[in-house]
């Protein structure tokens, strides 16, 4: 949620007119209150009534900004999809595609993203419907990245496009990869038992891109 689980909302709106910017707030306001009490109760035990409470909003209201409770705690996913999109877009010429997703990971990661990151990644692991939605935005992730992919390639030849969009698929997939893999079990367990938790997670991290980008051949180096 916003200001405090890693998928939120573009904090911006600069840009935005009086009435967007209420709408803004109100959306803000109604995921505030919604992350709160997804931390003290669990996302299961949590209504969109009692969403609408803690925002002093009505449940029509709530309903507006977002559809299902499920929405409320990936508010951010269309910003973070989009994020990646403009990494790859505008890399470093040179840079593969992975290598920009990995720069634009490495740039996010500070002790305050480790800490939401954990609160989300609880937060899901103790839900069935979270991790169901959670699967979805890999999905919506890798076929969005692929199709990004496929468009730089400019095939004209239907057969050489055919093999660009399946290069493209096996590339998002491995970008996609890696913060799928931050939320498995395995990794969860590793940096939890490690004494030194942001030090693990870096050599992880490093490790997994290593690992990703064909550097290293052995899993155990990406543990």
């Amino acid at each position: 949620m916003l200001a405090v689980q890693p998928l939120s909302v573009d904090p911006g709106g600069q840009h935005l007119g009086l009435r967007e910017r209420k709408k803004l707030a109100a959306r803000r306001r109604i995921a505030e209150a919604a992350h709160d009490l997804f931390v003290a109760r669990g996302f299961d035990h949590v209504t969109m009534a009692d969403v609408a409470a803690a925002a002093e909003m009505s449940v029509k209201t709530v309903f507006n900004y977002f559809g299902t409770k499920e929405d409320l705690a990936f508010e951010g996913e269309d910003w973070i999809i989009a994020t990646w999109l403009n990494a790859i877009r505008h890399r470093p010429a040179g840079d593969t595609p992975l290598q920009a997703v990995s720069t634009l990971i490495a740039a996010a990661v500070d002790a305050d993203m480790v800490a939401r990151l954990d609160a989300f990644a609880d937060l899901v692991a103790a839900s069935t419907d979270l991790q169901s939605r959670l699967r979805l935005l890999w999905a919506r992730l890798e076929s969005a990245v692929a199709r990004l992919l496929v468009a730089e390639h400019d095939a004209t030849d239907p057969a050489d496009e055919g093999r660009a969009l399946a290069a493209a698929r096996v590339e998002a997939a491995r970008i996609v990869a890696l913060p799928r893999l931050y939320f498995s079990d395995e990794v969860r367990a590793y940096l939890a038992e490690s004494p030194d938790r942001d030090t693990a997670l870096a050599d992880w991290l490093a490790g997994a891109i290593a690992t990703l980008s064909g550097v290293v051949g052995s899993p155990a180096d990406a543990r």
